[in-house]
């Protein structure tokens, strides 16, 4: 068989509908969103501390300093698991609300991104830290920066240009 234009595929191959390249997004967003979430809240709460640790906020910086550094390996973990509980809704409506209103086929940019991740973050962020405007606002910045980190992890998958350009 020669390649060409008059080729026909295989037997086993079918065009890929929306639903094939539009349910990816909101499994990537369910299953990634969370726990990306969960490190950038580590990832916050470490510097907070070590800024406390530096600028001698913390009493007894010295020892506590390693115990905390020792804490990090259990944190992690547990940052990720307790993620899907904090951020799994907000992650699963920002993935339904991305992959409804993207492109047919299913490659959208940041500014889709963020805009798709504002109304869940504020939401969800408000709805768990109601007592706490300033929780509630570190929530909401996370997750939106969570739906943006997501969109770059996978770049490639959906970038409006179809991955054929380096973004950066």
């Amino acid at each position: 068989m020669t390649s060409g234009q008059n080729a026909e595929p295989p037997l086993n191959w079918h065009k890929p509908s929306q639903l094939d390249r539009r349910l990816p997004i909101f499994f990537i967003y369910f299953v990634v969103g969370p726990p990306v979430g969960g490190l950038l809240f580590t990832a916050f709460f470490t510097i907070s501390m070590l800024h406390g640790f530096v600028f001698g906020e913390v009493a007894e910086a010295g020892d506590a300093f390693f115990r905390f550094l020792g804490g990090l390996f259990v944190m992690v973990p547990l940052a990720v698991i307790f993620s899907y509980f904090f951020g799994g809704v907000q992650a699963a409506v920002t993935g339904l609300f991305i992959s409804g209103f993207a492109p047919r086929n299913g490659r959208f940019g940041y500014l889709t991104a963020f805009v798709a991740a504002i109304g869940p973050s504020l939401a969800g962020a408000f709805l768990i830290a109601r007592e706490s405007i300033f929780f509630g606002t570190w929530l909401a910045a996370i997750g939106t920066l969570a739906s943006l980190m997501v969109r770059y992890i996978f770049r490639r998958r959906f970038s409006p240009s179809g991955g054929t350009q380096n973004e950066t």
